[in-house]
């Protein structure tokens, strides 16, 4: 009486399990996740069983090495950021290298090299990239009101190009700059 869309299956089912291992600096984890059939709304390219997720990271002296799938933000994530959120289905996890490094309190490095999840492969684009940032009132150690930090990123994609017709670029990137001076409640 509403139209709504029929259904051929009784039974629908997301779920998933993580499993983490953690001994001194190092962790490890993967996550099983299953779709059978996915739920409604959800797109229909999430199907079947499978570890998606896996990774290993290694930290020791304020440098944190990664291999494997992670996510990651640059910023405020306005030219890169990859995330999870099982409630609306997106999951566009990165799988490949990861190095962060803060060599003294309010420096803060990092670069990675991947490719994006689609379900579950990958997509043919390689991404490259690198963040900083510096915290002012920890590099010197100056407890204020006024926090002042300063940063930087720039993100490429590689993929080739297969098309014969259009003449789209291998290589896309961007870059961005931010500054943020926050004093009290105001920011």
């Amino acid at each position: 009486s509403i139209n709504a869309a029929k259904v051929d299956e009784f039974f629908l089912m997301n779920g998933y399990s993580n499993i983490r291992f953690t001994k001194g600096n190092f962790t490890s984890g993967i996550r099983y996740e299953s779709y059978l059939n996915a739920l409604l709304d959800y797109d229909s390219e999430f199907r079947g069983n499978g570890i998606p997720y896996r990774f290993a990271t290694y930290t020791i002296d304020g440098l944190e090495i990664t291999a494997g799938s992670f996510y990651e933000q640059f910023g405020s994530g306005l030219i890169f950021r990859s995330y999870e959120e099982k409630g609306l289905g997106i999951d566009n996890v990165m799988d490949g290298l990861r190095l962060k490094y803060s060599p003294i309190s309010g420096i803060n490095l990092k670069t990675f090299i991947g490719k994006s999840r689609t379900y579950f492969t990958y997509a043919d684009g390689i991404f490259r990239g690198g963040d900083s940032e510096i915290n002012f009132n920890d590099l010197f150690n100056y407890n204020s009101k006024t926090r002042i930090s300063i940063g930087g990123s720039f993100i490429s994609r590689y993929q080739e190009r297969n098309n014969l017709i259009f003449k789209i670029p291998q290589n896309v990137s961007a870059y961005s700059g931010r500054l943020n001076l926050n004093h009290g409640r105001w920011g």
